[in-house]
């Protein structure tokens, strides 16, 4: 049970802890949080997504919270779960996992500081993880060894290939997001003549974030 994922910018730390904490209570061990900067959630909405530093500092706020600790809010005021208080309802310091969705530099390196893994949407090519993998041997100086996981995300469609617009037209953006993600390292990998290169261009250039006007009263 997993998300894939929720962000800084929708969804408070202290209540993304609360759900965590409430769903590991239910289904013990089986739980995972998944993190990232926002991407369909939030451009859904007009907004922008999180930078890195306030991915950073959420995924800290979330961990220490699932852990039992204390966060402070941004208007002051120190936050945690009643765990202790109420086990039955809420599973804190279980040790429930925290990735991150990572398809850059910067991003891999705040998984590899403060989390538990990386979350690879849509990617399962395995010369890209291994691409993957080396970008984080130059974000961290930190030796990882097996102590950090990689889970790729896959996005499953069944029946013949769907061109970019019959993508968009099903599923949005989000299927077309890790291609807009991942196609220079595609290109890198497999050159920028291959036939993958080529596919996953054509989906990144056919992603166009939706436009949405938010009303607000005067």
């Amino acid at each position: 049970l997993a998300t894939g994922v929720i962000n800084p910018v929708s969804r408070s730390a202290v209540l993304a802890a609360a759900s965590f904490a409430s769903i590991e209570a239910l289904a013990p061990g089986r739980v995972m949080a998944g993190v990232g900067v926002g991407f369909t959630g939030v451009l859904a909405l007009g907004l922008g997504r999180a930078s890195v530093a306030e991915l950073e500092a959420y995924v800290a706020d979330l961990r220490t919270l699932l852990d039992g600790g204390e966060t402070v809010a941004p208007w002051g005021a120190p936050q945690r779960l009643a765990g202790a208080e109420q086990p039955e309802s809420l599973a804190v310091g279980s040790g429930l996992p925290v990735v991150v969705a990572a398809a850059n530099r910067r991003s891999l390196g705040v998984a590899a500081r403060c989390a538990d893994g990386i979350l690879l949407g849509g990617v399962t090519d395995e010369r890209i993880i291994e691409r993957v993998r080396q970008e984080l041997d130059v974000a961290t100086p930190v030796a990882l060894g097996d102590e950090l996981s990689i889970t790729p995300a896959a996005l499953l469609v069944t029946g013949a290939p769907p061109s970019p617009d019959e993508l968009r037209r099903l599923l949005g953006p989000k299927c077309l997001g890790p291609a807009k993600n991942f196609h220079r390292w595609v290109a890198e990998v497999h050159g920028p003549d291959s036939p993958l290169a080529a596919q996953t261009e054509a989906v990144a250039r056919a992603y166009a974030p939706a436009q949405v006007s938010v009303a607000t009263r005067g």
